[in-house]
């Protein structure tokens, strides 16, 4: 799951050492990764920081519909939100670290009208279509998630990636393979752009595979014949997403 190795290194121990970087002696350095590691942890010791570790100092619990944050006296239940739980979790940790947590209403109202651009937004309702910068295989299983509720609703699932070559393409397409009804492959260009051709080995299904030049290319192919079970999601890079959502804006808008 490890991602900008080229300047992090190719361990968790490494990417843990350098992202610690951050902190600062006698300040609050918060962690949310449940697999925190020991080089996190030990740089945190080595200059005093106050270090407030997930799964030690407060607790995070997914269920099913809600997730459940505890830290000292809160013990909160909130509904799932549109962004990664896990990471709500971490911030409301912050907040009350800080002294800054506001009440459990507002904090409720405020995760369900959340939005985050790019993460799982939707762009039209019919045809029904999203997108989401999913680029690394942690991203691409929560994806996966949102892609087995849209199934379970009935919708057939219409994806279309492209990606950075320097990215864990084979691991991120075989995380949301089996969600996936037709793939479209489309190319990215400049120096760490990944030609679709390339995509398409990667991909072990008997699905349909429809290879495009480009993300405008595969939309202006696509858009105009989704049917009303059916849900296009673009995903694959933040370079995708910005190509889509230019494209909606310019031309379906």
């Amino acid at each position: 799951d490890l991602d900008h190795k080229a300047f992090l290194g190719d361990t968790r121990e490494s990417v843990g050492y350098h992202k610690a970087g951050i902190f600062r002696a006698n300040t609050p350095a918060i962690v949310g990764d449940f697999n925190i590691p020991d080089s996190v942890t030990d740089y945190g010791t080595e200059i005093a920081a106050k270090m407030v570790l997930a799964n030690k100092d407060f607790h995070f619990t997914q269920l099913e519909s809600q997730f459940r944050w505890q830290y000292f006296d809160n013990d909160w239940y909130f509904d799932n939100p549109n962004i990664p739980a896990q990471n709500v979790a971490t911030a409301l940790t912050v907040l009350a670290t800080l002294d800054l947590l506001p009440s459990f209403e507002s904090v409720q109202c405020c995760l369900s009208e959340i939005q985050v651009e790019g993460r799982f937004q939707q762009l039209s309702t019919f045809p029904l279509v999203y997108v989401d910068v999913a680029h690394n295989p942690e991203s691409a299983r929560y994806l996966a998630t949102k892609l087995q509720h849209l199934r379970q609703k009935g919708f057939k699932i219409h994806a279309l990636a492209a990606m950075l070559a320097d990215k864990d393409k084979a691991s991120v397409l075989k995380t949301l393979t089996p969600y996936v009804d037709r793939w479209s492959l489309a190319s990215l260009y400049g120096p760490r752009g990944e030609r679709a051709e390339n995509l398409k080995p990667l991909l072990d299904t008997d699905k349909q595979i429809t290879v495009y030049a480009d993300v405008e290319g595969a939309l202006n192919a696509q858009i105009h014949g989704l049917k009303q079970d059916q849900a296009l999601v673009i995903f694959g890079s933040f370079l995708t997403v910005a190509q889509a959502m230019t494209y909606w804006q310019n031309n379906l808008k």
